[in-house]
């Protein structure tokens, strides 16, 4: 299987990917052009794979009913979604993002203190300097390896994320977390709260975010020449997490349907 993922920019929760199914499904990875396989990230998009027989999804999600991809154009094997959301739109079962089970594979210790930001990352620098400044926090750079990453994520006592892969590996580490949103999400618009819902619901997540503006919901013609104004800290952040026995049992899911594959594929071989 052919692995398919964004890697134009560094970012941590698109780099999980070769780190991840190198890990989980080693030898099954290779450059095989008419078999791709989909994992983590918002990918469940139109045009996305150029050229394949069969395509594969553990755990992709969709940005929106009008993005979705032709689902006749090639022979797709839905193993499962990124959320319930994404489930609706392609009639596909659900567990959670596959970044859920880093934890399992990459354990993380030591103290913990102070207040992380995780910024997204295509937020200007100058936006992540002002943010981090306000709230008397630490940036966690979404583009350090998946390790790096993970080992300054892990000393914070708490975190407020702009990046959802950010709140996905806190969550997993049980690190506190709050969501905040600035320029890349007004412009992203719906499909925004679409993906952060989608997740958030896949294992009773908190999604504590204030509404998006209403321009964030016109056509992109006009959110691109949208300028948000100044922005402030919020009064105050909510932090959460999902409840342990559901994202136990996410992950838990998620490595069974690793092992599902392996024996079919075996079986087959």
């Amino acid at each position: 299987m052919r692995l398919i993922y964004y890697k134009s920019e560094p970012n941590v929760g698109d780099a999980l990917n070769p780190w991840l199914w190198s890990r989980l499904l080693g030898p099954l990875m290779d450059d095989d052009p008419d078999h791709a396989f989909l994992g983590i990230g918002t990918i469940l998009v139109e045009g996305y794979v150029k050229r394949a027989r069969k395509i594969t999804v553990f755990g992709s999600g969709a940005r929106s009913r009008r993005t979705l991809p032709d689902f006749s154009a090639a022979e797709w094997d839905l193993r499962f979604v990124r959320g319930p959301r994404t489930a609706r739109l392609t009639g596909a079962a659900f567990v959670s993002d596959p970044a859920i089970v880093l934890p399992r594979l990459l354990p993380a210790s030591g103290a913990r203190s102070g207040l992380g930001f995780v910024p997204h990352f295509k937020t200007r620098p100058e936006t992540v300097a002002q943010v981090a400044a306000a709230l008397n926090a630490r940036v966690v750079s979404p583009a350090l390896g998946v390790e790096a990453f993970v080992q300054e994520l892990a000393s914070c006592e708490k975190v407020v994320c702009e990046a959802m892969h950010g709140a996905i590996i806190a969550d997993a580490y049980r690190i506190p977390w709050a969501g905040l949103r600035l320029d890349v999400a007004y412009k992203a618009g719906a499909s925004n709260v679409f993906k952060w819902r989608d997740w958030c619901e896949s294992i009773d997540a908190p999604y504590a975010f204030s509404p998006l503006p209403l321009i964030c919901y016109a056509p992109l013609a006009i959110r691109k020449r949208f300028k948000p104004s100044k922005w402030t800290p919020p009064a105050r952040f909510d932090f959460g997490l999902s409840p342990w026995a559901t994202l136990e049992k996410a992950q838990d899911r998620i490595l069974q349907e690793v092992e599902l594959l392996k024996q079919e594929t075996a079986s087959v071989t």
